[in-house]
This record gives structure tokens, C-alpha cells and sequence, in this order.
């Protein structure tokens, strides 16, 4: 689990680097959208905000 700065509803969120981004995310559990998305960051990108949501 990557460090979160916030809970909202059932989702935490976190900030992370465009180039750390594959080493923190399980792909099995993502949309294939989202996987595409992930793919086409580059490294000087704007930091991405990370939802993860938690089951009930």
C-alpha cells in the first residue's frame, strides 16, 4: 500500500510521481482504460492522484 493523504467516502488517496506510478499499482485490478491511461505518462508529467477504493 503507497502512502495515503486522504479518505473520501470509501476511496484513499495519495500523490505520486508519473515514473513510480507502474511500481505501485496492481494492473489486475484496473480497468483496461486506466491501464492505457497509466501507460502514456511520461516522466516529466504533473504528479498523479491515486484512488483507491476499499471494499465494504
Amino acid at each position: 500500500m503507497y502512502l495515503c493523504f486522504g479518505i473520501v467516502d470509501n476511496a484513499l488517496l495519495s500523490i505520486c510521481k508519473p515514473d513510480f506510478v507502474h511500481r505501485v499499482v496492481d494492473r489486475k485490478l484496473m480497468p483496461s482504460e486506466e491501464i492505457r491511461k497509466m501507460e502514456a505518462l511520461k516522466e516529466d508529467d504533473n504528479p498523479v492522484i491515486l484512488k483507491c477504493y476499499l471494499k465494504r
